[in-house]
């Protein structure tokens, strides 16, 4: 197949899923909206309220750190268990591998566009997307989907062979969740070391860090923030795509056992 007609097969297939998925939903598709903002509102309940850590603009800082997670947890976490999912297609139709995942991410996305939407409508009303750098908006979506495809592609490669690395990969967004800078600020973070480690190693941080720069602070963003994502992202989708390539019938044997 060409990449032509791959890239149709992704977005015919992804819409197929959505329309599958909002029709047996009461609320439909507005459970592509509620379902984040009661994400918001719980931790937002949570840190401000009961802990008492929320300082400042807490719902804006948190409603723009986690919305775009959230984007990241779901296309990895469904990506991840797409092949096994798709086997009895994958043995009637010769579609590549690669193509099951990147459906489940591209759904995802189809979802957060909307989501995205209200995001800035909220930030809009409270003035803060004066000034907005909307290139670079856009240039930070870009560098997360790259991201998103390839911990995706490679999870759910290591799923198809280890079935149990499906448990790891939810404590794992647990963890990330905690750890990337969605309820606390990375930058401050006193140890400039640490710091560094953080940022260079944990792309989701500088992921983050870029949406609020734009979104919220509106001062003027380094493209080297992104560098780590940009490089991680491109490592695991050669990496992934050498393995769906030269791994093929061993995949699909151990999807089979």
């Amino acid at each position: 197949m060409s990449l032509k007609k791959d890239l149709s097969l992704i977005h015919v297939m992804s819409i197929m899923k959505l329309k599958s998925q909002s029709s047996k939903l009461i609320l439909s598709y507005l459970w592509w909206v509620l379902e984040p903002i009661f994400h918001v509102l719980t931790f937002y309940v949570v840190f401000k309220y009961l802990l008492g850590r929320g300082e400042g603009d807490f719902f804006t800082f948190l409603m723009v750190g986690q919305i775009p997670f959230l984007w990241f947890q779901k296309g990895v976490v469904a990506a991840s268990t797409s092949l096994g999912q798709n086997l009895s297609l994958m043995m009637t139709k010769p579609i590549p591998k690669y193509i099951f995942p990147t459906v489940d991410i591209q759904e995802v996305t189809y979802k957060q566009f909307f989501v995205f939407f209200v995001l800035l409508c909220f930030l809009s009303i409270n003035g803060s997307l004066v000034g907005t750098n909307w290139f670079d908006f856009i240039v930070i979506i870009a560098v997360q989907y790259l991201f998103m495809l390839g911990i995706g592609w490679l999870f759910s490669i290591c799923v198809a062979y280890t079935p149990d690395f499906s448990m790891i990969i939810q404590v794992l967004m647990m963890g990330l969740m905690f750890g990337s800078g969605v309820f606390w600020d990375v930058n401050a973070l006193e140890n400039e070391s640490l710091k560094e480690i953080v940022f260079t190693f944990n792309p989701m941080v500088s992921i983050l860090d870029a949406y609020r720069v734009v979104l919220m602070h509106k001062t003027e963003l380094d493209y080297a923030l992104l560098l780590p994502a940009i490089v991680f992202g491109l490592m695991f989708c050669i990496l992934s795509l050498g393995m769906f390539k030269f791994c093929n019938a061993s995949l699909t044997k151990r999807l089979m056992a």
